[in-house]
């Protein structure tokens, strides 16, 4: 299906998932998630503290071209800030189509989620951190 479905979209510039947009930088200590989101070398690369619009980490799909682009621009940094799918949203944000298609992945880590949106009409499932017998 996931072939079926990205024969619709363009070869080039594509960007394709389910968009976050208005996220902000989690920098300050007192933050309840600074320990695993924090990401102040993103402040420090591109003076912002809202993330451009980007794709859920748990899945997104890149053109070829957009791919090569965003290679070549991480090479270009310093520093490559830890979350990366915010990178990737700024680093091809001058040249992507933002596909924002959130019927067509699903994501869950745990529970029985991945069992009940597989009974759904879902183009693909993405499960993280689960084991067999889930």
């Amino acid at each position: 299906r996931l072939l079926e479905m990205l024969r619709l979209q363009p070869r080039t510039g594509l960007y394709l998932g389910v968009v976050n947009k208005n996220h902000s930088v989690v920098a300050d200590p007192r933050d309840a998630n600074y320990g695993r989101w924090r990401d102040t070398e993103y402040i420090a690369l591109f003076s912002r503290t809202v993330y451009l619009p980007y794709m859920q980490g748990a899945g997104y799909v890149l053109s070829a071209d957009l791919v090569q682009h965003a290679v070549s621009e991480a090479a270009a940094l310093p520093t490559l800030p830890p979350i990366e799918d915010a990178l990737i949203g700024t680093l091809v944000a001058d040249r992507a189509r933002l596909v924002h298609s959130p019927a067509a992945v699903r994501f869950k880590n745990r529970g029985d989620y991945a069992r009940v949106v597989c009974e759904q009409d879902t183009e693909f499932v993405l499960v993280h951190k689960l084991s067999v017998a889930e």
